[in-house]
């Protein structure tokens, strides 16, 4: 179950976003020019997090068909909207942006509500570089009642992932 008020530190420290509460916009505070403005067009945010290098923030609602927009902070301009992501009635429920460095590719890992997982290649424009089913990942864990709760970078050199479930977490190679 998610919990509000939400926050996101940029990995550099620089930029706090925010969300009172889950029928409100996310704020981003610049910490350095002490600023704070508004990004999120609309309310229904689900999550949000900022890229490997603090350029953009991603925001996913609870619209079916999982919606990702992706906004750059430096401009405040939007400049990747993804509509029906899982292409089903599935709404996305974590996000999570993975730098992966032999690539040198900005990638978002997002998870839907039923256990999915999906990359989009951002630097590409690629919305669906890779996907995972949830058997893929549950089915080995013996976790197929699980759902998951949040994504979180462990920003390793070896593509990795965590996956926060109800009451453990998995370590996932995208």
């Amino acid at each position: 179950m998610p919990v509000w008020p939400k926050f996101q530190l940029s990995r550099d420290g620089c930029l706090l976003a925010h969300q009172e509460s889950s029928s409100s916009k996310v704020f981003v505070n610049d910490l350095r020019k002490n600023q704070i403005y508004c990004l999120s067009p609309n309310e229904n945010i689900t999550s949000f997090c900022f890229s490997y290098n603090s350029e953009y923030l991603a925001l996913t609602n609870n619209t079916p068909g999982g919606n990702v927009q992706i906004y750059n902070v430096n401009t405040q301009k939007l400049v990747e909207n993804y509509q029906n992501l899982t292409g089903s009635n599935e709404h996305l429920v974590a996000s999570v942006f993975h730098y992966e460095k032999e690539k040198l590719v900005n990638c978002l890992v997002v998870a839907d509500s039923q256990g999915n997982i999906y990359v989009s290649n951002i630097d590409k424009g690629l919305q669906k570089y890779r996907f995972f089913d949830r058997n893929s990942i549950f089915d080995n864990f013996g976790t197929n009642n699980d759902s998951i709760n949040n994504l979180l970078n462990t920003y390793d050199e070896q593509n990795t992932i965590i996956i926060v479930l109800n009451q453990k977490f998995l370590l996932f190679n995208i």
